[in-house]
C-alpha cells in the first residue's frame, strides 16, 4: 500500500447517550507507520468493545 498523504488514527470511546471521547490521535505519513499505529491501537484498546479505531485522510 502506498500513502500520497498524511492519515489520522484516532481512538473514540462511543457511549449511548454521549458525544464520543477523543481517547487517543496520532498520524502517519507513509503505510509502515500506519500499520504500526493501527497495531498499537488495537493492542491498547482490544478489551474495550466501547471504543472505535478511525482512520483518516
Amino acid at each position: 500500500m502506498q500513502l500520497t498523504d498524511l492519515h489520522g488514527i484516532s481512538a473514540l470511546r462511543i457511549t449511548d447517550g454521549q458525544e464520543p471521547q477523543l481517547l487517543r490521535y496520532s498520524t502517519a505519513a507513509d503505510a509502515e507507520q500506519l500499520t504500526e499505529l493501527l497495531a498499537e491501537f488495537r493492542a491498547a484498546y482490544a478489551d474495550q468493545p466501547d471504543v472505535r479505531i478511525d482512520v483518516t485522510r
